[in-house]
């Protein structure tokens, strides 16, 4: 085996495993999380309990969203909070909407002040403190990112769990072959 098939069959047998444990945490919210869990954002810090499939019950605080533009397209992060909140009070929810056009961009701001609650999923990751920089506002703990309208894909983690799985297991074979082929002399 040549260098270059090692470095292919070393970067597969490295990534097939992390992609898979993705995979199944996507799987496993999937059959778990049938639907998603309601939580109001008055009492997020006391209700929370790790789901990762929200709706959160509130307003969202028009006043202190945050645009982004990317070179994925132009997104928008705002606190979603209780009805009685003020800004003295803690943000224990961040909700991204995007990619958006520009003229979703323009009618966000009306449209989103009518909403009672927000769906979505659970970004994955920790946060830089430059995504929590909301000029000033306290983030409580639990502090929790949600994209807006995600939720789990059932069949699609089945796929890609079957495909990392396999890529996985083809790279061991891959690698107890290599090393047999080390172990036995020719001819034997």
């Amino acid at each position: 085996m040549d260098l270059v098939s090692r470095i292919k069959l070393l970067m597969l047998a490295c990534v097939s495993p992390f992609a898979l444990w993705l995979a199944w945490g996507e799987l496993s919210v999937a059959l778990s999380e049938r639907a998603p869990t309601k939580i109001a954002a008055a009492s997020f810090a006391n209700d929370y309990h790790d789901e990762r499939w929200l709706e959160v019950i509130g307003r969202v605080a028009v006043e202190h969203a945050r645009h982004e533009t990317t070179k994925n397209g132009r997104y928008i992060t705002a606190p979603v909070v209780a009805n009685d909140w003020t800004a003295k009070n803690p943000v224990h929810v961040l909700v991204t909407w995007g990619p958006l056009s520009s003229p979703e961009v323009s009618n966000w701001p009306s449209e989103v002040a009518e909403l009672t609650s927000v769906r979505g999923m659970l970004r994955s990751g920790l946060a830089p403190k430059s995504e929590l920089d909301f000029g000033g506002l306290e983030m409580g703990e639990p502090l929790v990112r949600l994209n807006e309208g995600g939720e789990p894909n059932l069949w699609g983690s089945v796929f890609m769990a079957l495909l990392f799985a396999l890529g996985a297991l083809a790279s061991g074979g891959f690698v107890v072959s290599e090393l047999r082929a080390r172990r036995v002399p020719d001819g034997a």
